[in-house]
């Protein structure tokens, strides 16, 4: 645990409501890189906890503005709070896949987790994260157990650009199973695909695109009723990827 004094103006942000404190708004430091840090205003007054940079321009991502530490409890609340919103919207099917954990959104700077099935696919993109990794899978794990889910493999994709100004090196790695898998099928709504996890864009695929896949199929059905003179609609996916786009179209009858 360390402690950062902010500045006056960092104190303002942080009162308007900014997540992020930058080094240029932090006073005394007491931290390591990484740490869990109390912040506290110029006058001493204890504004929230975040997690301590020593190499980015955001020095401080904040997770509470309560004055008392995050506990075990606070982080696995925080992870069951992010899951049960996926079950929520329906997305924790067996055979499914979806984005579990979105990092600063979900109140976990950094930590980015992708489900596959029974794969787990990291990318952390913090030193904090980098640090807390193996304690926030375990329990990412225990939530999604309490969903009737399995975790047979864990995949640490940490290899994206944004690591270099937190001065972390690339990292791709097995935590658990998996390293002899080629690829993995999923299934969404209807739509089988195979992700390859290991050599995929990203963490393999692009999850945020499933609502689009489906509105673009709904298209091509609609054009399909009122085409001109019977034809069946011809689609072009530009940017294709690994082709949902297309498969979807043809799912609703594109011709071509």
């Amino acid at each position: 645990m360390g402690t950062v004094k902010v500045t006056g103006r960092g104190r303002r942000r942080v009162l308007s409501g900014h997540p992020w404190v930058y080094r240029d708004d932090c006073g005394d430091v007491s931290a390591a890189a990484g740490d869990l840090v109390e912040v506290r205003a110029p006058r001493g007054e204890v504004l929230g906890w975040g997690l301590y940079s020593s190499a980015s321009k955001i020095a401080m991502r904040l997770v509470t503005r309560d004055s008392e530490q995050p506990s075990r409890d606070f982080w696995r609340r925080t992870v069951k709070a992010a899951v049960d919103a996926r079950a929520g919207a329906g997305l924790l099917e067996e055979r499914g896949a979806e984005r579990l954990l979105a990092g600063d959104a979900d109140g976990l700077p950094g930590f980015v987790v992708d489900r596959y099935a029974d794969r787990l696919v990291v990318q952390s993109g913090t030193q904090a994260s980098d640090r807390m990794r193996d304690f926030l899978l375990e329990l990412l794990e225990g939530e999604l157990t309490a969903h009737g889910l399995t975790v047979a493999g864990i995949l640490d994709r940490s290899d994206a650009g944004v690591r270099r100004h937190e001065e972390l090196a690339p990292r791709v790695e097995w935590v658990r199973g998996g390293a002899e898998l080629a690829e993995l099928w999923v299934e969404e709504r209807g739509l089988e695909y195979a992700v390859d996890l290991a050599g995929g864009h990203k963490t393999g695929h692009y999850l945020d695109q499933r609502d689009n896949r489906l509105r673009a199929s709904e298209l091509v059905r609609d054009y399909g009723r009122h085409g001109f003179h019977g034809d069946a609609p011809r689609v072009l996916d530009v940017f294709s990827y690994d082709g949902l786009f297309g498969l979807r179209a043809a799912q609703a009858g594109a011709g071509e």
